[in-house]
């Protein structure tokens, strides 16, 4: 019996020397296979920390957006001349948190094959640089625009006068791929008059970084090409508008009491469609109003490089909240000819869920024109994986390489990456730091385009490639 008791301390230890031996084993093993599996995804997805998953895939797509790398890069070979050229004294640029910020994360995202971890720190400096709190559902676009607002706030804090000339001869800074200019004319559907210049409904030269297509109210979407809803979605008709041209004018034709003032403003041309304050001298009525539809078109004076597209597919309820009420089916193109201007289709941004403000999001991503692929190292002699997942990248792996161990690198050329066709798994679905393979074609338009809430599409030139004819 004294021998039974012991052999027990013994024996449980040993059970739990060794179970814990097989546990570590197999924790070894998930992540092998998880490396294995991240390097043959040729991608590197971001852990989820709280309700971050909106963040996670604005972080994802300024990651894939080769515009925002280029800026990025430019930017940095700016900063560094310039410090090298005043001595490094009284010449600092701490005032650009969220450019910093922006290129370690991408930069770690770049050079990593397992999920990118942002730990609790880095979230609550992202806050403070924002000016809002991350850990609490939001919308991606909202949280997008924020960043690309700060961007431009600190980008304008440089002083110019100090920088180094850049290969055009002058001192200007990198301009940031998400903004074009728009302008926006109103007028009348029965007179064909339109608003006052510089009012609200006449504005010239509005900056805009994404366009919204409402596709809760438009059924005729349902029937519509894409470049069709894209092109309607810059026209707008709101009804039952009151025309103060038409309204006057009627008073006039029907030889009513009216002031000299007003007169002679309406001879000389000088009365518009949305002059309320003739309307209210006059003293109008009810049954002197005009009422009438009131056509609004916006025109792109200025195309952004990056051109950001937003389907509302959400309505307001009786609750206040915004629900789906919309799930119309439509086939994204890969490549895009916006009026004349040629554009690719960079990201996709998936929302499931009924409510706008919860749910999750997820992002498709365009596999590159350079991919991840293996070299073999001079000093291993071993074969190595060298990321280089974007086509401009934020450290650039040629310093380190030959032209011999370049040669390994899978190109665009191949059939397997053909940009053109849509039978290949073209896309990476990114949920958070899960990674897979799918095709625009049989994946993507088929069953996901009625959750598709966003779609981020990028100018591209066609120097030695040909668009598709159909």
């Amino acid at each position: 019996m004294v021998y039974i008791t012991a052999a027990v301390p013994l024996v449980i230890g040993t059970y739990w020397l060794l179970s814990t031996y097989i546990h570590n084993k197999e924790n070894d093993g998930d992540k092998r296979r998880k490396r294995k599996i991240n390097q043959n995804k040729e991608t590197t997805g971001i852990k989820r920390l709280g309700l971050t998953c909106y963040l996670n895939t604005a972080l994802q797509v300024l990651a894939s957006n080769d515009k925002f790398i280029e800026y990025l890069k430019n930017m940095d070979i700016l900063l560094d001349n310039a410090l090298k050229n005043n001595g490094g004294n009284d010449f600092n640029f701490e005032f650009l948190q969220i450019h910093f910020f922006l290129y370690d994360i991408i930069k770690r995202l770049q050079e990593g094959y397992e999920s990118l971890y942002i730990n609790i720190s880095e979230i609550r400096r992202l806050e403070r640089i924002l000016g809002t709190n991350l850990l609490e559902q939001s919308d991606w676009l909202e949280i997008l625009e924020r960043i690309v607002d700060t961007l431009e706030k600190e980008n304008l804090k440089i002083d110019t006068t100090r920088l180094s000339k850049n290969n055009n001869g002058d001192k200007k800074l990198p301009e940031l791929p998400f903004y074009g200019t728009l302008s926006t004319r109103s007028y009348c559907s029965i007179c064909k008059k339109t608003a006052r210049p510089n009012s609200k409904l006449m504005v010239e030269n509005e900056r805009k970084n994404s366009i919204l297509v409402d596709m809760t109210t438009q059924d005729e979407y349902k029937n519509d090409t894409f470049e069709q809803i894209l092109t309607r979605s810059l026209c707008d008709v709101v009804q039952d508008y009151t025309c103060s041209y038409c309204s006057i004018k009627r008073k006039i034709d029907k030889k009513d009491n009216v002031s000299n003032i007003t007169k002679g403003k309406f001879e000389k041309g000088n009365i518009y469609i949305n002059d309320d304050d003739v309307i209210d001298i006059e003293s109008l009525t009810r049954s002197d109003l005009i009422k009438t539809n009131l056509v609004k078109i916006n025109k792109f004076v200025k195309y952004p490089e990056t051109l950001i597209i937003s389907l509302n597919r959400f309505k307001c309820n009786y609750n206040g909240q915004f629900i789906r009420v919309n799930n119309i089916y439509c086939d994204f193109p890969k490549f895009l000819n916006f009026n004349g201007h040629n554009y690719r289709l960079n990201n996709l941004v998936k929302h499931s869920g009924g409510v706008r403000t919860g749910g999750h999001y997820q992002v498709y991503k365009k596999k590159p024109l350079l991919i991840k692929n293996k070299y073999k190292s001079k000093e291993t002699n071993k074969l190595e994986l060298i990321n280089y997942e974007l086509k401009n990248r934020l450290v650039d792996v040629k310093n380190d390489l030959n032209s011999n161990d370049l040669s390994e690198l899978k190109l665009v050329s191949s059939k397997e990456y053909d940009p053109f066709s849509k039978n290949v798994n073209d896309f990476w679905l990114v949920n958070d730091d899960k990674c897979k393979e799918v095709s625009l074609l049989y994946d993507i338009n088929p069953y996901d385009s009625n959750n598709i809430t966003s779609l981020v599409y990028e100018t591209v030139s066609y120097t030695h490639l040909t668009l598709p004819t159909n």
